[in-house]
């Protein structure tokens, strides 16, 4: 397996492997094997992810490959970026005291991690993690965030990939609709 920066001729593939996970936590039948899996809440657009690609100064995405077939993709940028996307995002945060100093860091915020199902349990997650983290800290973010769905419907994949990796929990957060986010953050610099 080899891990690289995305092209435009990888959103294909891309798209193909997050509508295998994108899931409605209310209504999926399967609670357990979604948990079990790991599963996407929101879906990014085509368009999203090409002018990612052209910004590439305040993105990060790297997919996974194996035999010439990408197997999964992390995307990831500024998380100011985030906040202008979902700006109540910030006033939904309950931070941990112990963490209050990380409202005013530089942040890279995780947006999207996904493995294609035939690759999972290979390490891909993993190694998609590190190698966005890494270029995260080379780029000098200071703390690499990412949310993990906590309620309705636990997340027990994304977790765990989370906790292999030496990230802590830092504080939740309510969406619009009332669902519970974990905040995982690591320290990069």
């Amino acid at each position: 397996m080899i891990v690289r920066d995305a092209t435009i001729e990888d959103i294909p593939s891309m798209l193909r492997t997050m509508d295998s996970k994108v899931v409605v936590p209310e209504v999926v039948t399967n609670l357990e094997r979604a948990s079990e899996e790991g599963f996407l809440v929101y879906r990014a657009s085509e368009e999203e992810i090409r002018k990612a690609l052209a910004d590439s100064k305040q993105h990060i995405i790297k997919v996974s490959e194996h035999d010439d077939v990408v197997t999964g993709y992390f995307f990831a940028y500024d998380v100011k970026e985030w906040q202008r996307k979902k700006p109540e995002w910030r006033d939904s945060i309950t931070i941990s005291q112990e963490n209050a100093s990380l409202l005013n860091a530089r942040i890279l915020y995780g947006r999207h991690i996904a493995v294609d199902t035939k690759y999972a349990g290979q390490g891909t997650g993993t190694t998609l993690l590190e190698a966005v983290g890494e270029e995260g800290g080379n780029r000098g973010y200071e703390y690499f965030v990412d949310e993990v769905l906590e309620k309705p419907l636990l997340n027990k994949r994304s977790t765990k990939l989370m906790e292999r990796n030496q990230f802590s929990v830092a504080g939740t957060s309510k969406d619009s609709l009332g669902r519970i986010w974990k905040l995982w953050c690591k320290r990069l610099v």
